[in-house]
């Protein structure tokens, strides 16, 4: 099995920012898009030296939304709800508006559709 890389979740979330002609082929680093709480140990912002290094690095997969929901709301955890959780991952900024997938108005059956949107990965804290 391969493992998840924090270039692979930049790559993931934010394509355009993967970029081969940039310090470690990627914009800023992990840990400027949150994806860690502190600059690891190898990282050496002065060189640049070790940036291909980090972003290489194993990533913990990111919660999805509805995890994220769990951990910070678990009070709107409910079955009955659209996709078991109440509202939209973006009404709580889990998703950026451009991954919603519906029309937010719940004018159709969209259990299948909330819960894709509550199963995709949330944005970094």
């Amino acid at each position: 099995m391969t493992k998840f890389t924090f270039r692979d979740r930049l790559t993931q979330e934010h394509p355009e920012c993967v970029d081969p002609t940039v310090a470690g082929g990627c914009y800023g680093c992990p840990f400027s898009w949150g994806y860690e709480e502190r600059p690891p140990a190898i990282c050496n912002e002065e060189t640049l030296a070790n940036c291909e290094d980090c972003w290489d690095r194993e990533c913990p997969k990111p919660l999805s939304c509805r995890d994220r929901l769990k951990k910070e709301h678990p009070e709107n955890i409910n079955l009955e709800f659209f996709g078991g959780c109440l509202s939209c991952p973006d009404e709580y900024g889990y998703i950026s508006e451009d991954k919603v997938r519906c029309d937010g108005l719940l004018r159709r059956p969209c259990q299948e559709t909330c819960t894709a949107c509550w199963d995709q990965p949330a944005k970094s804290v």
